[in-house]
């Protein structure tokens, strides 16, 4: 076995402390690249302005089986713009003679108002926003099924 002789113990500690504060800067700052990738799902699209078009429309969890059906949307599909002003635009429908659509949130929950006149109707579900994909859930007080409603942004 070959022995190498130090001539000074201190710079090669020295050099040792300084490759060793390198090799853990580099872990960190990879650390930090591949956490800060192209990850979709941390970023929300706001609700405000983007438009939303329906993907898809599942009932489920019926009593009566046979009311549970799943529906994906491929053409002439719901779009929805929600406007700052609590207004909500139908772009491929146009304005309804008479009809005002509104929204109001509380929490996680949103309710979406028609008024025709003196008549307004009102329903309230659960929503979301996950990446570019706004997913309303309901519980149906008529067939106690629980509808999933599916939009997506741009």
């Amino acid at each position: 076995m070959k022995y190498i002789h130090i001539k000074d113990p201190n710079r090669l500690k020295s050099r040792l402390i300084n490759m060793n504060i390198a090799l853990k800067s580099i872990l960190v700052l990879s650390i930090l690249i591949t956490s800060c990738g192209d990850d979709d799902s941390s970023f929300n699209l706001p609700l405000v302005g983007t438009t939303w078009t329906e993907t898809s429309i599942e009932t489920k969890d019926c009593p009566d089986s046979s009311d549970s059906y799943f529906e994906e949307c491929t053409e002439d599909c719901d779009v929805m713009i929600f406007n700052s002003d609590g207004t909500i635009s139908y772009p491929n429908v146009g304005q309804l003679d008479g009809v005002l659509f509104e929204y109001e949130i509380n929490g996680d929950q949103m309710t979406i108002i028609a008024t025709i006149g003196e008549t307004t109707i009102s329903e309230s579900a659960a929503y979301s926003i996950v990446g570019n994909v706004l997913t309303f859930t309901l519980v149906s007080e008529t067939t106690n099924c629980t509808k999933v409603i599916i939009y997506h942004g741009s």
